[in-house]
C-alpha cells in the first residue's frame, strides 16, 4: 500500500518536472525562469513545510486528530496540547483494560500506556499517537515483543476508536447500537469505547469546536467529533443494554467511573462469571463512592458477548453487603481531564 509520504513524494517529482521543463522554455524565450516558475515553488512549499509533516504524522500514527477551533488558529497553547494528550492517554488506558482479559485483576497505569506523540499547528493542530514495540519501553528488552498482551491490547484501543469515531458520527440515536454491535462485537468493549470517544470529543468551552479521528491505515475521511454529537453519545450511554434479559450477580466492586456512572464488578459470587462492567445510572438515591471495593448485590439487564457471556449489565437494583475492604482504592475519574 502506498504510504502518504510516498504520495507527497510523488507530487513533489511531478512538480520538479514541471519546473524544469518551464525553466528551459523561459530560457529558450528569454523569460526570467524564476517569475515562469514562481507558482510551481510556491507549491513545493506547501508541500514540504504542510503536507509532509502531515503525511509523516499519517503514517506513523495509528490514531490521528485533527483539532480545529479558535483555541488552535494560531500556535496552540502548550496547556491545551499537554490536555488532550493526557486526555487520550487516559482514554485508551481505561479501553485498554475493557480490552484486555489477562489483566483483570492488575492496575494498569497511565505510565504503562506508552504512546507516541507527533504533531504539527498550523492553523489547526493534528496529534498522532502511536504504540512503541514494547522493548523500547524503560530500555528493557521484552521477548514478546508485537505478541506482548498490554501492547496489542492497546494497539486495538486505537483501533476501536477510530473505528466507533467513524460509526457514530452518522448514526442516530437509534440504529447507532446496532452500526456498534457490527465494528466492536463485545458490549463491555464497546460501552467503554463509547465513553472514551465522548470524552475525546470536544465539549465546546475550550475553544476546540471540531476534533476529526482517522489512523494510517483508514482510506476514509476523518470522522468528525463535534459537542452536539458528544451530547448524542451521552444520551447513548444512559440507555447502554437493548436486551431484557435480567441477571442477577454478588461481587467486589473494584473499580468505579463516577462520570460515567460504571463500575466493574469482580469476585463474583459461585464463579457464574469473571467479572462484569455494570452501569448505574438507572439506580435511584445511590451513593457511588461508598460501593468502592465493597461486597454487593447487583441486579439488571445484561447484554451477551457472541460466546454467551454476560459481559455488560444496565443495572437498576444495587444492595451493599459488606463495607469496602481496601481504603487505597480510588475512582478512576478523580483526576481525569474533563475535555
Amino acid at each position: 500500500m502506498t504510504t502518504w509520504v510516498e504520495q507527497i513524494e510523488r507530487r513533489a517529482r511531478l512538480i520538479h518536472n514541471e519546473i524544469a521543463v518551464w525553466r528551459s522554455r523561459a530560457s529558450e524565450l528569454g523569460f526570467d525562469a524564476d517569475v515562469a516558475c514562481a507558482r510551481f515553488y510556491e507549491t513545493l512549499d506547501q508541500l514540504y513545510s504542510g503536507d509532509l509533516p502531515l503525511a509523516k504524522a499519517k503514517d506513523n500514527s495509528d490514531l490521528l486528530l485533527h483539532v480545529e477551533g479558535r483555541a488552535v488558529e494560531d500556535a496552540p497553547r502548550i496547556s491545551l496540547v499537554s490536555s488532550l494528550f493526557n486526555n487520550v492517554k487516559g482514554q485508551v488506558r481505561d479501553l485498554t483494560k475493557a480490552i484486555s482479559g489477562i489483566l483483570p485483576d492488575r492496575r494498569v497505569t497511565v505510565q504503562q500506556i506508552d504512546l507516541g506523540l507527533s504533531g504539527l499547528a498550523k492553523g489547526s493542530l493534528f496529534v498522532g499517537f502511536s504504540v512503541p514495540l514494547p522493548r523500547e519501553r524503560g530500555g528493557h528488552e521484552n521477548l514478546l515483543g508485537e505478541q506482548d498482551p498490554l501492547f496489542k491490547a492497546t494497539k486495538d484501543a486505537l483501533r476501536i476508536i477510530n473505528a466507533v469515531s467513524h460509526s457514530v458520527e452518522f448514526a442516530d440515536e437509534q440504529e447507532a447500537p446496532h452500526k456498534l454491535a457490527e465494528v466492536v462485537d463485545d458490549p463491555r468493549v464497546r460501552d467503554a469505547a463509547l465513553v472514551a470517544v465522548r470524552r475525546i470529543a470536544p465539549s465546546g468551552k475550550t475553544g476546540v469546536s471540531r476534533i476529526g479521528v482517522t489512523s494510517a491505515s483508514d482510506m476514509r475521511g476523518p470522522a468528525v467529533l463535534t459537542p452536539y454529537l458528544r451530547s448524542q453519545i451521552g444520551r447513548m450511554l444512559e440507555r447502554p443494554v437493548e436486551s431484557k434479559e435480567r441477571m442477577e450477580f454478588v461481587g467486589i466492586v473494584r473499580e468505579i467511573d463516577l462520570d460515567a456512572k460504571r463500575f466493574e464488578l469482580r469476585g463474583i459470587a459461585d464463579q457464574q462469571i469473571h467479572d462484569i462492567r455494570c452501569a448505574y445510572g438507572a439506580v435511584k438515591n445511590l451513593q457511588p463512592r461508598g460501593l468502592l471495593d465493597a461486597r454487593v448485590r447487583v441486579q439488571g439487564v445484561v447484554e451477551r458477548r457472541a460466546d454467551e457471556a454476560p459481559r455488560l449489565m444496565s443495572a437498576d437494583y444495587i444492595e451493599l453487603l459488606s463495607a469496602p475492604t481496601n481504603e487505597q482504592s480510588t475512582p478512576l475519574d478523580m483526576n481525569r481531564p474533563k475535555g
